[in-house]
């Protein structure tokens, strides 16, 4: 199924990264659409019948969609390298990202970077991350009721969908989580029938993040996350270090040596992607020889 070729991806993209059902209480000015109500509704049925801990929670705040599933089990286990042990005298020379951070300023998109030429060796001691069975089961779940009630809102015109999706998975028993964002349009685009946005674009555009914190545990309501509405130069912010994280860490062409041209060509590529113009300019910072870059 659609939503299940979807989940495969999440879950590659979050991997690297890593080597009472009463709904949370909302603004008062803020009544839940009909769609969030189906979703929570058809959501929380299923999650139930697969024996999920917790009830799931979700609230829209402005055009930010929240969804927040608390769970007991371990987010990830270990398994076996396909490859096993390796060890190469081999060096290879790679260009590393050591720090990438990118906002907006004055109307500007500033972006600060530092690159760094490296000799690696693969080394591996032949096991690697995965995910454990309950979390891809309820991620599933939840991703097919998505895809159920959203897009048929979308077809019906009559429900304020998001412009954002935010959707976190808590181990509230340690303290970790993982959170994907992602645009409701990529994600229709994906799920729609002839497949307008293909997988590989849309690992580029989910950006996910694992973190861990004491304020997690125990926390079955999400009381620990922001539950803020998400705007543009925000949501492009994170876009832009996912996109150029990619460059440098998973992309079949590598980057070049010139950092500013790679990074730029990234952070242009990806305002053009959702044909953002309420900018000024795009600023680089070098933060290794203090430079800075207009891109044109």
């Amino acid at each position: 199924m659609k939503y299940t070729l979807y989940f495969g991806a999440l879950c590659c993209l979050s991997l690297t990264l890593l080597v009472g059902c009463d709904l949370v209480e909302r603004p008062r000015d803020q009544k839940p659409s009909a769609a969030l109500q189906k979703f929570l509704k058809v959501g929380r049925e299923e999650l139930l019948q697969d024996k999920a801990p917790y009830p799931l929670q979700a609230k829209q705040i402005g055009k930010t969609l929240w969804i927040y599933l608390p769970l007991e089990d371990s987010l990830f286990e270990m398994s076996s390298d396909p490859f096993g042990p390796q060890k190469s005298k081999q060096a290879e020379e790679k260009i590393n990202l050591a720090f990438i951070d990118a906002d907006m300023r004055n109307g500007d998109f500033f972006i600060e970077y530092d690159t760094q030429k490296t000799r690696q060796y693969k080394i591996s001691n032949g096991y690697r991350p995965d995910y454990g069975e309950s979390y891809q089961k309820f991620q599933r779940d939840i991703m097919g009721t998505l895809k159920e009630v959203f897009l048929d809102a979308d077809n019906q015109k009559d429900d304020p969908l998001p412009d954002f999706i935010v959707m976190v998975f808590a181990d509230v028993k340690r303290g970790i989580e993982i959170e994907n964002i992602f645009a409701y349009t990529d994600f229709k685009k994906t799920m729609s029938v002839s497949g307008e946005l293909p997988l590989d674009e849309w690992m580029k555009r989910v950006v996910s993040d694992i973190r861990g914190d004491s304020g997690i545990i125990s926390d079955i309501n999400g009381r620990h996350l922001p539950w803020n509405e998400l705007t543009w130069p925000e949501f492009l912010g994170k876009q832009i270090k996912n996109r150029v994280n990619f460059k440098y860490q998973r992309s079949d062409f590598p980057p070049s040596e010139n950092a500013s041209q790679e990074i730029g060509r990234v952070v242009k590529e990806t305002i053009a992607a959702y044909d953002f113009k309420n900018y000024v300019e795009i600023r680089l910072k070098n933060l290794a020889t203090g430079q800075e870059f207009t891109v044109k």
